[in-house]
């Protein structure tokens, strides 16, 4: 699944770009975040405008020079793709726009989760929150009181046949801790039941002091209260709206055709995420490609470079000898010792000399010898 509105800018673009119009108002106009620009201008290595910039072109002031665009070192990218974000706006007016899931007044043949989660419960103990603990690990992800469970357990069940009847899938995990997985459209994705407590600081009784004083006993820090309010949570960063919860106005049971919608909507998301994880391990795949390139020219020219100094530096001194030979050949009476040194010389002089071995010139630099970096 391809966003639509994607597209590729190339360096030089996004450099006109950030200097045309401050960052904040661009990165509203590419559908992306200020911080998601600022990553971009830096793998792109653009420069930007510092801060206050663009005050000082509002006021009339005097505004530093725009900097050149400097070559781009192997390890740059030259292009990127951006994807714009789905409107939230959109996404959530279609949310509350869902049509709402009828409601029963009572648990009528209820669904085979919610009747494990009923017997998982009915007796179990409550923890220093006053929520119920399960040993049982077939049960419904909820943590409520036992005045609550009843009415949990009609909303979980009323939603998992909702789910189904749309063409889903519910089911809970064996692991530690429990979680119910709802399957929209091939994607897994986590709900929960939870009902909300309120943490206070905790006041020591008098008792609580003796004790502490007597038997080092430890004193509670605070406080857990729970509020009798529910709340039906979605536990995926993708999700438009991840919570909806009892409030003075609303209760939970209402709100099950905007989750249920939330949850497909929440799907898309993942989807589309995943394909631009794919994208971009693609372009990641093929901007790599493109510098280890870059860098492997830049190594080849470097060392075409550091051969040819060499080579210039060779036939340099090779010249030189060659002086000092001609000057000692004009001796007069020269011993046998020195035309034998003249002889080597000369050798000498030929053999450091580059333009006397053609294969050593730069231009025959071995380009497809591998190197390291």
């Amino acid at each position: 699944m391809r966003n639509e509105l994607s597209k590729n800018i190339s360096r030089e673009e996004l450099y006109e770009l950030i200097w045309s119009k401050p960052a904040s108002k661009l990165a509203k106009e590419l559908g992306i975040s200020d911080v998601g620009l600022g990553k971009m201008c830096r793998r792109m290595e653009v420069p930007k405008p510092a801060l206050g910039y663009w005050r000082k072109v509002e006021v009339g002031g005097r505004v530093p020079k725009r900097p050149a665009l400097k070559q781009l070192s192997p390890k740059g990218q030259t292009t990127v793709t951006i994807n714009p974000r789905p409107e939230a706006s959109e996404v959530m007016k279609m949310v509350r726009q869902a049509s709402a899931v009828p409601f029963p007044d009572t648990l009528v043949d209820p669904h085979r989760l919610t009747t494990r989660t009923f017997a998982s419960f009915n007796k179990a103990k409550a923890d220093d929150r006053g929520l119920l603990i399960s040993r049982n690990k077939i049960h419904l992800d909820i943590h409520v009181t036992q005045e609550l469970l009843q009415r949990s357990c009609l909303i979980m069940d009323t939603l998992i046949k909702a789910l189904e009847s749309d063409g889903h899938k519910v089911r809970t995990s064996r692991d530690q801790p429990v979680k119910t997985v709802v399957e929209v459209d091939g994607e897994s994705i986590e709900i929960s039941l939870g009902e909300k407590v309120r943490r206070q600081d905790h006041k020591p009784s008098a008792q609580e002091k003796l004790k502490y004083k007597e038997h080092y006993w430890v004193i509670p820090q605070y406080d857990y209260l729970p509020t009798g309010k529910l709340s039906l949570n979605i536990h995926e960063w993708k999700a438009p709206r991840k919570s909806w919860s009892d409030g003075k106005r609303q209760r939970l049971e209402s709100c099950l055709g905007q989750f249920i919608q939330a949850l497909k909507e929440t799907a898309i998301c993942i989807k589309v995420a995943r394909e631009q994880r794919r994208l971009d391990e693609i372009r990641w795949k093929e901007e790599e490609k493109r510098r280890q390139e870059r860098e492997r020219l830049a190594h080849i020219e470097k060392k075409k470079a550091e051969k040819l100094i060499a080579d210039a530096n060779s036939w340099h001194q090779s010249e030189r000898i060659r002086s000092y030979i001609d000057q000692m050949e004009t001796i007069q009476d020269k011993s046998d010792e020195l035309s034998e040194w003249i002889v080597w010389a000369k050798r000498y002089s030929e053999a450091i000399d580059p333009l006397c071995h053609s294969e050593s010139l730069p231009f025959t630099v071995d380009e497809s010898q591998p190197y390291y970096w």
